[in-house]
């Protein structure tokens, strides 16, 4: 139990002294999307189905922190996992751990394999709108999470553009891994029908956020960042993107696998 203490105590105890923890380029399983990994319907109990969060400050010597930490328990056996953590005096991000995981609920036991991990076990307990984590039972040390409400996940895949910049192609993606996070990156062509020359490319996060028809997109860098604004649609299993509302579209196609 003490090994996920520590995993779930990350932010508190030790993200005010790392950086972009698990942040690492898109072919690295750490990146892969809830769909890479294998569900276990049988097992998921739908009390936890949903999106948990907890949020807090730290404040020390170093100076003055929030941080937000989010589990995702998707109804199929899949979900994802976030943590953020940011100085409050200049908005600068500070720790970020972007995982995506599948997990098994046995009795009071709960089970989360992340990606490229082995499994970890923790005793839980669903109450109103909480989940408890009991990490130490001999010492009750417990940690709280709370339900909030989701938006869908109409955007969620890798969603990919070509474009040509001089003698070169540029393979541009969009990648949706929850409801409010994404990131970018981009693979370099000299002949787009060949293999890549470079990339994929580091990935940049992203946090985001939707209405009916105007997707807002702001760095995970500073939690001040001004969103930029894009208007979309749906179409033909394709996404268009825009700068203005009857601007010049951008057609995104998603990655199949």
């Amino acid at each position: 139990m003490k090994k996920y203490a520590k995993l779930l105590l990350m932010l508190a105890v030790a993200g005010v002294t790392m950086s972009c923890e698990k942040e690492v380029a898109p072919n690295k399983p750490e990146n892969e999307t809830p769909s890479d990994v294998q569900p276990n319907v049988s097992t998921v109990n739908s009390e936890i189905v949903g999106l948990w969060v907890l949020e807090g400050e730290i404040n020390n010597q170093l100076g003055d922190f929030v941080y937000e930490s989010t589990f995702r328990f998707w109804e199929d056996g899949t979900g994802y996992r976030t943590t953020d953590e940011y100085e409050v005096s200049s908005g600068r991000h500070m720790s970020m751990t972007r995982c995506g995981l599948t997990y098994e609920c046995k009795g009071d036991i709960l089970r989360i394999t992340y990606t490229g991990e082995e499994a970890e076990e923790v005793k839980y307990s669903v109450e109103s709108n909480t989940v408890i984590f009991y990490v130490d039972e001999a010492e009750g040390d417990t940690i709280v999470y709370h339900k909030k409400p989701d938006a869908d996940r109409r955007f969620i895949g890798d969603w990919s553009t070509m474009r040509a910049e001089g003698d070169y192609y540029y393979d541009d993606h969009i990648k949706f891994v929850t409801p409010t996070d994404c990131f970018m990156y981009h693979n370099k062509y000299d002949n787009p029908t060949a293999a890549p020359i470079e990339g994929p490319s580091h990935p940049v996060w992203y946090k985001y956020t939707f209405d009916d028809d105007v997707v807002y997109i702001s760095s995970a860098e500073n939690m001040n960042a001004t969103p930029t604004k894009k208007y979309y649609r749906f179409a033909g299993g394709k996404l268009y993107l825009s700068n203005s509302k009857d601007g010049i579209e951008t057609c995104y196609s998603t990655i199949k696998k």
